[in-house]
């Protein structure tokens, strides 16, 4: 298992990071609450909309690009629904989300642990 390091505490959550396709990903609300950033889904169009300091970033299930501050930035892996349990959540490429929120990332291969420092 990987483990996430944000802001100098562990986080601990039921929904499991997951690597895909070479990336890490995460539940995106997971994320948010750990860094204290606010978002919003829309089902009609299957994205989120995360927002933290001035910055916004904009995901949709299966894109090939995320919005940061309105402009396309390609990812090497699109989010995901990933089904825990009796829920569907929604995964995101934690390095896509946290530097479109303008976070320093830093992932330690050797730990199987990403450092996240808002």
């Amino acid at each position: 298992p990987m483990g996430i390091i944000v802001g100098g505490k562990e986080l601990n959550t039921p929904y499991k990071p997951v690597i895909k396709n070479g990336a890490n990903f995460v539940a995106i609300q997971d994320i948010v609450n750990a860094v204290g950033a606010t978002s919003k889904w829309d089902g009609k169009t299957s994205s989120a909309t995360i927002s933290y300091a001035g910055n916004t970033v904009v995901i949709t299930i299966g894109a090939s690009t995320v919005k940061v501050n309105g402009q396309p930035v390609a990812v090497g892996a699109p989010a995901f629904l990933n089904k825990v349990g009796k829920e569907s959540k929604t995964y995101v490429p934690l390095a896509a989300l946290a530097q479109g929120l303008g976070f320093d990332v830093q992932y330690v291969a050797k730990l199987r642990t990403a450092f996240i420092n808002p």
